[in-house]
């Protein structure tokens, strides 16, 4: 479990933020064409067999450049995404899969940071400074197989600390990811806070 500080900042409005819709999605309409061609209804049968046996590890690599249902133009940062809502969809993948992307890896690599230090060298390479003064900078996943190894870690810790917190791992993944930071500009994001938290580790 997180320690003090950051239990805190997981607690505080988890509420409200849950009650917004996920705003890190893209339309269906916005996919390119090769991508809405796809056949979709075999990559959901596929991924949610191995979610429900919670074999996260096997439905990432699946979806990964050369594998078998790779969608064109879609990295891990979307398919994550179809992960999630068929998570969010179906009561019986116990275990819920979360979108992985820049701010959900930042909350990976602080949680980590203050539960199990170790780890952060296994799964991160660095950190990115920022490219513009007061905005939060970017945790550098490892690639490759520790990419893998990453995603299911996180999705293991934070539905395990959503149980522990008394919340669902969707909305805990919600309130992590934070808000537009033109919308909320303040040092209580959790975009900003967490960074911070990350930052504060120099590397």
């Amino acid at each position: 479990m997180p320690n003090h500080h950051y239990t805190e900042v997981l607690r505080r409005d988890h509420g409200r933020s849950a009650a917004r819709t996920h705003p890190n999605l893209v339309p269906y309409d916005d996919l390119d064409q090769s991508t809405r061609d796809y056949d979709t209804e075999q990559v959901k049968q596929a991924a949610e067999s191995w979610l429900m046996n919670n074999d996260i590890a096997i439905a990432f690599n699946h979806f990964i450049p050369g594998a078998k249902y790779k969608i064109p133009g879609v990295g891990y940062r979307y398919f994550t995404k179809i992960f999630f809502f068929l998570g969010e969809a179906n009561p019986a993948i116990a275990t819920k899969p979360l979108i992985f992307d820049k701010w959900t890896q930042n909350a990976f690599y602080s949680l980590l940071l203050q539960s199990y230090p170790s780890e952060t060298k296994d799964f991160f390479r660095g950190l990115k400074a920022p490219t513009k003064e007061g905005t939060p900078g970017e945790a550098l996943v490892r690639s490759g197989k520790k990419l893998t190894q990453a995603y299911e870690r996180y999705v293991f810790l934070m539905n395990q600390w959503a149980a522990e917190l008394g919340v669902s791992a969707g909305d805990l993944e919600l309130f992590v990811f934070g808000q537009d930071l033109r919308k909320n500009p303040s040092v209580n994001n959790p975009r900003r806070e967490l960074w911070t938290i990350c930052s504060g580790s120099n590397g």
